[in-house]
């Protein structure tokens, strides 16, 4: 039988027509009353309606595709079970009478869980096996709890327990109350503070800073302490033997030695010969040391176009060696004046010269290396016109000079000037220009009519010129003080008449604070010294304690009034000043020993013959050491004419004592690189003899103790009998 379609009226057109595919029959009014079976691809609805259903679940077979199926009354499954992947999901209880497999989820309220991931309320959570965390409001054991760890975010109470036994730390926050019996700790007890009395037998380090201790401290013992001294004391090794005792000073190899000093005697070295090319004649023109065992001395071959040269020599206790003589840069420099200097600051040296030839005033600067000398210019650093018949320069050692010269007519000027490492040289313009000066120099004799020299104590130049002529002539003296190149060349004093033929010569004394003059006596052939002094920058006639500066003898007699020259240098290692006199028959040397800036020790009857021969000439003379080495050269007269030189050793005292190394007192005696124990500050040494009681004294250079300072000055300490002394008591 062919299909059957339903037949539907189609109002619109007045027909009747078969229900189109995928229209829908609208049934709702009327219903479908079939004795047969109804068969859809699906039913869609809640089934609310459905009644007389039979057929076992196959009749329902086609209601999954209902999302929201409903069950009018209880569902039975008849003894069969319900399958699916999927979830039941129930707002309102499950009963069962058992559950089979794993209960994932929360059980609420359970008798029993077997195996449960939370808990919420168990009457029985016996039997808990592998690794679960228990979250719980209070834990209460009348037996054990036994755990890997257990962790309390409360309180955790527990009582009458017996000990605890940690393997880490115990960490209490607020505090720990411990009721009997103490707490025995074995290592370091560390707190911010502690309360209450306080046991200290057991503290090995550390400080209380605020303990509080009895009333009454009880007795402490010293008797079985050992290493200890019971006054201030130092230990060091001693270089050299010690007597018990002794005053100690500190050596610079942090050894310890008596103090003592040390004599050196006077003695002469083998002349030494700075040869020259055979046949010129030389004339000396000027020495300076560069340190306690090297100088730099100055000629000129007068026969050679008066070609000027410098050599450093190097001494070896009396033994001169010469380095290569080095003659000056650019054109030919012919001198007939020139003198020479050290800046022991900037480690060069300057040469002032007057080259009348050229009609010019020229400056050389130089370095040393070793025995090499080295100009620091290929020609002069500075140079100006005009001749000069005599010139001197002398060093502040600070980079600052001062000039004098003296004109072909008899006019004096001073000049000012600056120097660098380099050497390079800056003059000022020249002041002065008074006239009427000696101007009568020959190129051969080295002769001076005016000089300069450094006041280091007063920061000022002394400066001399000689006036007039003949044996009628006068010393003038002046002070002239140096800004940069600018100079105030100060006023000239008279001092004393004077024999002009042999010249001038001028030094300083440190010692005494005083310029020290060296002059021919006025009318007679005696040579005599003149010492004066600075007073705010003024000439003085006195010294600082009021006493007049004297003009003493130091030789009588002259071969020949006309050609005897002489020159002066002070020697801050002996304290003496050396003076040299050039003769017919040589030169001779003064050996001055200073009492005070007036009183003074000289050989008046007899000098020191230095060279000997057919005489010298045109000489000089370098003392400026702390060794008490003296070094003179001449120009020798007779072939070959070479320069000859010597090195005079002079007598000097030196001492280990300076004004910082005093230590102490030498507990006992000791031998060579024995320790030494000292009785240093505030420790009291009870080995002297001989003490005024209440009186200070001072270590002298050689040692001893004296109730005057020597130089340097050194305090000892304060006599408490005429055995002992507090040392270095009182500090101040």
């Amino acid at each position: 039988m062919a299909n059957r379609v339903p037949l539907i009226i189609n109002t619109t057109a007045n027909q009747i027509q078969e229900l189109a595919l995928g229209d829908c029959l609208d049934l709702t009014a009327s219903g479908i009353h079939n004795a047969g079976v109804i068969t859809a691809t699906k039913f869609v609805g809640d089934g609310s309606l459905l009644t007389n259903i039979g057929g076992g679940s196959a009749a329902l077979q086609d209601l999954a595709d209902d999302l929201t199926p409903q069950l009018g009354g209880n569902l039975d499954i008849n003894g069969k079970i319900i399958n699916g992947s999927g979830s039941i999901v129930v707002t309102g209880g499950i009963q069962a009478t058992s559950f089979t497999g794993d209960l994932i989820g929360n059980a609420t309220t359970a008798t029993t869980a077997t195996t449960a991931t939370t808990a919420t309320t168990a009457t029985n959570a016996a039997g808990l096996t592998g690794s679960p965390a228990i979250q719980v409001a209070s834990v209460v054991a009348t037996g054990h709890i036994q755990a890997d760890t257990v962790s309390v975010a409360s309180t955790l109470t527990y009582e009458d327990v017996t000990n605890i036994d940690s393997v880490g730390v115990v960490t209490a926050r607020t505090g720990i109350k411990v009721l009997a019996g103490g707490i025995n700790a074995i290592g370091v007890t560390t707190s911010t503070s502690f309360d209450g009395a306080l046991d200290a037998t057991d503290l090995l380090s550390g400080t209380i800073p605020d303990a509080r201790f009895p009333g009454t401290l009880p007795a402490v013992s010293g008797a079985n302490l050992t290493g200890i001294e019971a006054a201030p004391t130092f230990q060091a090794v001693a270089s050299g033997t010690i007597a018990n005792g002794k005053t100690i000073v500190l050596n610079s190899d942090a050894t310890v030695s008596a103090a003592a000093t040390t004599l050196t005697p006077e003695s002469f070295g083998t002349q030494a010969t700075l040869a020259d090319s055979a046949g010129m004649t030389d004339a000396c023109m000027g020495t300076v040391w560069i340190s306690d065992t090297q100088f730099v001395t100055s000629y000129m071959r007068e026969n050679d176009d008066l070609k000027m040269f410098l050599a450093v020599g190097t001494v070896n206790g009396t033994t001169i060696t010469y380095g290569t003589a080095v003659q000056f840069p650019g054109p030919v420099v012919r001198v007939y004046t020139s003198d020479i200097v050290w800046d022991t600051s900037l480690n060069v040296g300057l040469v002032y010269v007057g080259d009348n030839f050229n009609g010019e005033q020229k400056i050389f600067t130089f370095t040393v290396s070793g025995s090499t000398l080295t100009f620091t210019n290929t020609n002069y650093n500075w140079q100006t016109g005009g001749a000069r018949n005599c010139v001197s320069i002398a060093s502040n050692n600070k980079g600052g000079f001062c000039l004098q010269n003296i004109t072909t007519n008899g006019t004096e000027y001073t000049l000012a000037g600056t120097v660098d490492a380099a050497g390079s040289v800056s003059v000022g313009s020249a002041q002065g220009g008074n006239g009427g000066f000696d101007y009568s120099v020959t190129v051969n004799q080295n002769r001076k009519t005016c000089g300069v020299v450094y006041n280091p104590d007063r920061d000022v130049f002394g400066q001399y010129v000689q006036g007039g002529a003949g044996n009628n002539g006068s010393l003038y003296v002046r002070l002239a003080t140096i800004t940069g190149t600018g100079v105030n060349p100060g006023t000239l004093t008279h001092v004393v008449n004077a024999h002009l033929d042999p010249g001038l010569a001028l030094t300083y004394n440190t010692q005494y604070k005083c310029f020290v003059s060296i002059y021919r006596n006025y009318g007679n052939v005696n040579t005599r010294m003149r010492t004066w002094g600075v007073d705010a920058n003024t000439v003085t006639t006195v010294d600082l304690n009021g006493s007049p500066y004297a003009d003493m003898l130091v030789s009588s007699g002259a071969s020949n009034a006309s050609t005897d020259y002489f020159g002066v240098d002070y020697n801050p290692g002996t304290k003496n000043a050396y003076i040299y006199i050039d003769r017919s028959a040589g030169m001779t040397l003064c050996e001055v020993e200073f009492a005070s800036a007036s009183s003074i020790t000289a050989g008046n009857s007899s000098l020191t013959t230095v060279f000997s021969g057919n005489g010298s000439r045109a000489s000089s003379i370098s003392a400026n050491n702390t060794l008490g080495k003296i070094y003179f050269n001449t120009a020798d007269e007779s072939s070959p004419y070479d320069v000859l030189s010597k090195i005079m050793q002079a007598k000097i005292i030196t001492t280990n004592v300076t004004a910082n190394n005093f230590l102490g007192f030498s507990a006992a005696a000791y031998a060579n690189n024995d320790t030494v124990t000292i009785k240093t500050v505030g420790n009291v040494d009870a080995n002297q003899t001989g003490l005024t009681t209440a009186s200070k004294y001072y270590v002298t250079n050689g040692g001893d103790l004296s109730l005057t300072a020597d130089d340097p000055s050194v305090y000892a300490g304060l006599a408490l009998n005429s055995t002992s002394i507090a040392v270095k008591f009182p500090f101040s």
